[in-house]
């Protein structure tokens, strides 16, 4: 299946829990689409991070050009903020061009799908002056202050929540004359509307509860072992680069403990499982808030899911 003149190309994103087989999924998906895939997962964007970081294999990567895998050094920070703007600006530079997202790295796949809401930094002039007219004036006055200036914010913060009054306000005073958080608000879902236009963009998951995820946690875990992920690790050890931040993620934090003493040999393996088995928790948490996304068994369903995302992607194309 490949796209024609007029078609209307696709963002796909394939979410889930880890272990549940999305690469080699994604892999199939964008090879009938003459996609490209984009990986969204914040421990396989590091160069140095193979084993552990579950990178598709060299063979796979052969079958479809991947993006984001490898990308960066682990002696670099790689933030959500620079996966958003990268990603953005690769989807945006191929108009034609249909992609898969895949990952289960929650917070990384929202900042590309929705945006990263502006984080203003804290003023503390201007949070000890408020603070202080609140001490002559009381808390009700400088309520009603942002009542005046953002109804809309006001009606979102109790009265007598002095933190969020004040941060309201504070945040007022750093912005443009006219300004308000609230209209900030309606501008960034307006845009996070509209971030992809002409593409048809739909969210697809894989999910496994616990009894039957276990199983494939423990099979890959061993595998990993048994392809080196100690000395891979170990490399990093005496390099002095075990402490970034990447090396603090699920199967990597457990084998610098392991090479510092603190962990046996006998325990390493149980403890990855039970550390990947407490992140594919969060992953389904995190997936199952906030996202339309159509879900299913990734024992049962993976063919059903296959065909189902080619269907949507043959109206969108056609």
């Amino acid at each position: 299946m490949k796209s024609s003149g007029s078609h209307s190309p696709v963002l796909f994103f394939l979410v889930g829990p880890t272990a549940t087989g999305k690469t080699a999924l994604a892999i199939e998906i964008a090879k009938r689409l003459g996609a490209e895939i984009i990986s969204a997962d914040s421990v396989q964007f590091y160069d140095e991070l193979k084993i552990g970081s579950a990178r598709p294999t060299d063979e796979e990567l052969a079958k479809v050009k991947h993006h984001f895998v490898g990308h960066v050094s682990v002696t670099k920070d790689y933030t959500a903020g620079d996966f958003e703007r990268e990603a953005l600006a690769l989807v945006r530079a191929k108009p034609e061009k249909s992609f898969i997202v895949v990952g289960g790295s929650g917070f990384y796949i929202q900042a590309f799908e929705k945006g990263m809401y502006p984080i203003h930094r804290k003023n503390e002039a201007i949070q000890n002056r408020l603070e202080k007219r609140i001490d002559v004036e009381g808390l009700s006055a400088v309520h009603k202050e942002l009542e005046t200036r953002d109804p809309e914010t006001a009606k979102k913060i109790a009265p007598q929540d002095r933190y969020r009054i004040v941060r309201a306000l504070e945040i007022l005073e750093t912005l443009p004359t006219g300004e308000t958080l609230s209209k900030m608000k309606v501008d960034f879902e307006l845009e996070a509307k509209n971030r992809f236009p002409g593409r048809k963009v739909a969210t697809f998951g894989l999910r496994l509860e616990r009894a039957r995820l276990e199983p494939r946690v423990m099979a890959r875990t061993r595998a990993m072992l048994a392809q080196g992920l100690i000395e891979e690790v170990r490399a990093l050890y005496e390099k002095g680069l075990v402490d970034r931040p990447a090396l603090q993620s699920v199967g990597y934090k457990e084998v610098v403990q392991h090479l510092r003493g603190e962990l046996s040999l006998e325990l390493l393996e149980p403890m990855i499982v039970q550390g990947t088995l407490k992140l594919a928790k969060k992953q389904r948490t995190w997936f199952a808030r906030g996202y339309d996304t159509k879900w299913y068994d990734a024992d049962l369903e993976t063919k059903t899911a296959k065909d189902e995302i080619l269907r949507v992607a043959a109206r969108a194309l056609d």
